[in-house]
């Protein structure tokens, strides 16, 4: 099953996936004209995230992460979000 959720920007961290064990698929890709900062497990900050998504464009999550939980939060331009998509 495949699904597609709409997360809105922000400045401070938000949740873009919550913990799914059995997602075998992760793409989240940055609808924004702002930097989306991305982190599993745990909130990002400004100098500690684990991915940094240009404005529109995506991260493919290697499979061996897609079970965490992605906290993300967007620099500069808070306008837009990120489209997250997540197979099981």
């Amino acid at each position: 099953m495949v699904t597609v959720n709409r997360i809105a920007a922000s400045a401070v961290s938000v949740v873009l996936a919550p913990l799914v064990a059995a997602r075998t698929t992760l793409i989240i890709y940055n609808d924004s004209q702002g930097f989306l900062l991305v982190r599993p497990g745990a909130a990002p900050t400004a100098t500690l995230f684990s991915n940094r998504i240009p404005p529109n464009d995506h991260w493919d999550v290697p499979p061996s992460l897609t079970y965490a939980d992605f906290h993300g939060l967007w620099t500069n331009d808070i306008s837009g979000g990120a489209l997250v998509t997540e197979g099981t």
